[in-house]
C-alpha cells in the first residue's frame, strides 16, 4: 500500500509538471501572438497613415524686412516625400529646411507631403509679408511692367505667326479643299491633297483624291439593300464599293 501511495504521488507530481509546462507554453503562445498582431497593426497603420507637416518657423502671416528666410519644420513619417513650391526638399530624421526668396510684398509658400507607401497627401500653406522700401516697391513695379509687356509682345507675335501660317495653309491644296468642304477635318484635307485612300472616306473625298469622277458607276440591289460600285480605268486601286448606300467607302480593290 505504501508503494502504491508513493507511485500515485509521483504520478501526480509528473502530471503537475506537464500541466505547468502546457500552461506556460499556452501563455507564451498567446503573448507572442498578441505581440505579432500588435506589430502588424502598427505597420499597417503607419503604411496607410496620412503624413503631417509641422512648420516650426517662421510664424504664419508674419512680416519681415529680409529678402530671404529659412523655413524649418518636421514631418511625422519616414516615408514622406516633401514638395515646397514644387521643389523636392530633403528630409533628415523627420526635419527639413528650405531657403525661401521673398520676391513679393505678399509671399505664399505651398507645402505638399506625400506618404510614398500609400500616396496619401496633405497640403499646408505659409504666408509671409515682406516689408519693402519705396525704392524696392518702384523697382518691383517696373519689373512687373516689363514682364507684362514682354508677355503681351510674345502673344502678339504668336498670333501673327498663327495668322500667317493659316493664310499660307488656306492657299494650299489642302486648305482650298477645307474651304470647299467645311465639314472635313484638316487631317482629311491633308490626306486627300496627298491622294491617300482609306476605308471610311466619303464619295466626295474619293472624287477629290482621284482628281475626277469615276469612269463607271454601277448601282445594284439584290434584295438586301442598295450598293454602289465606282471604277476608274486609269487609277489604282480601280474600283471602290459602298455596301449600304450611305456615301461611305466600305471596300476597294
Amino acid at each position: 500500500m505504501k508503494i502504491n501511495h508513493i507511485c500515485i504521488a509521483g504520478f501526480k507530481e509528473k502530471i503537475n509538471k506537464i500541466t505547468k509546462k502546457e500552461i506556460f507554453l499556452k501563455m507564451f503562445g498567446i503573448i507572442l501572438s498578441t505581440a505579432i498582431a500588435t506589430f502588424l497593426i502598427i505597420v499597417v497603420i503607419l503604411y496607410f497613415k496620412t503624413p503631417t507637416i509641422t512648420i516650426l518657423e517662421p510664424q504664419n502671416d508674419s512680416s519681415v524686412q529680409t529678402t530671404t528666410i529659412m523655413v524649418k519644420g518636421t514631418v511625422n513619417l519616414a516615408t514622406t516625400k516633401l514638395l515646397v513650391n514644387n521643389h523636392m526638399v530633403e528630409i533628415k530624421r523627420g526635419k527639413f529646411n528650405y531657403k525661401w526668396f521673398l520676391t513679393e510684398e505678399k509671399n505664399i509658400l505651398h507645402l505638399v507631403a506625400t506618404n510614398e507607401n500609400s500616396n496619401k497627401t496633405i497640403e499646408s500653406v505659409l504666408n509671409i509679408n515682406r516689408i519693402m522700401t519705396e525704392e524696392e516697391k518702384i523697382a518691383l513695379e517696373v519689373q512687373k511692367k516689363a514682364v507684362l509687356e514682354a508677355q503681351e509682345k510674345a502673344e502678339e507675335e504668336r498670333k501673327a505667326k498663327e495668322l500667317a501660317e493659316q493664310k499660307t495653309w488656306e492657299q494650299s491644296k489642302a486648305g482650298k479643299l477645307c474651304t470647299k468642304y467645311p465639314l472635313w477635318t484638316k487631317e482629311d484635307c491633308e490626306n486627300i491633297a496627298n491622294r491617300k485612300l482609306w476605308i471610311g472616306m466619303t464619295y466626295d473625298m474619293l472624287v477629290e483624291s482621284s482628281g475626277s469622277k469615276p469612269d463607271s458607276a454601277h448601282l445594284s440591289n439584290y434584295g438586301d439593300g442598295t450598293r454602289w460600285q465606282w471604277c476608274w480605268y486609269d487609277y489604282n486601286p480601280s474600283c471602290f464599293y459602298d455596301d449600304n448606300n450611305d456615301g461611305i467607302i466600305d471596300a476597294y480593290n
